[in-house]
């Protein structure tokens, strides 16, 4: 009776002891990232971080849903591709240049390009450079986009700068036609739809 006692008491010991907590790297290496900033929550910005990186944009909506912050509201916007929401959260979250970057491509896909264009002026990025140029193209400011250039010499913007002229040209032409009332109703119709259609081609230009 005395040695079932001592047994039962050895079992108790050992099955109420605390399980080692497990180490950051393999929480996050196993991408349990809600657990690891459970138990490491001063590294929590640290797993935002990683999320952003290696995780899918489901992952990191968990993440922000269980521990929202500045940073997670604006990088998952960008995942997202909620360019609005992109620009409303830089207002707080850590501008970093990555981010910076991110805001710049918001600014483009909002058709914002002059605060795109303010923003690279601190990057000076290239490539983000071209983009904004295309934009400007895009939206028939010719003249913006021969600006940037100058400075990049890049052929393929010139020739869709050529390009995008010409389909400027070929709307107001078609236009002109379309508006114009001594011309027969078929022939207003016709030129309505090639105006659009040119209209079309030069919004989707570069793209």
């Amino acid at each position: 009776m005395a040695l079932l006692c001592v047994f039962g008491s050895y079992r108790f010991f050992f099955s109420s002891k605390a399980a080692p907590q497990p180490s950051y790297q393999s929480l996050v290496r196993g991408e349990k990232y809600i657990q690891a900033a459970q138990v490491y929550p001063e590294k929590r910005s640290n797993i935002e971080a990683v999320v952003v990186t290696d995780g899918t944009t489901a992952q990191l909506a968990k993440f922000q849903a269980k521990y929202p912050s500045a940073n997670g509201k604006f990088d998952l916007a960008y995942a997202q591709q909620k360019y609005l929401v992109v620009i409303t959260a830089s207002q707080e979250a850590a501008m970093t240049r990555v981010r910076k970057s991110k805001l710049a491509v918001a600014y483009i896909k909002t058709k914002q390009y002059e605060q795109a264009e303010i923003l690279n002026q601190d990057l000076n990025d290239q490539d983000l450079q071209s983009l904004i140029a295309i934009g400007y193209i895009q939206t028939g400011k010719f003249d913006q986009a021969k600006q940037i250039n100058a400075e990049l010499k890049n052929k393929t913007i010139d020739q869709a700068i050529q390009t995008g002229e010409t389909y400027q040209k070929a709307v107001e032409h078609y236009q002109s036609i379309a508006n114009d009332k001594t011309k027969s109703a078929a022939e207003r119709a016709q030129a309505k739809a090639s105006a659009a259609s040119f209209q079309h081609q030069l919004e989707t230009l570069g793209e």
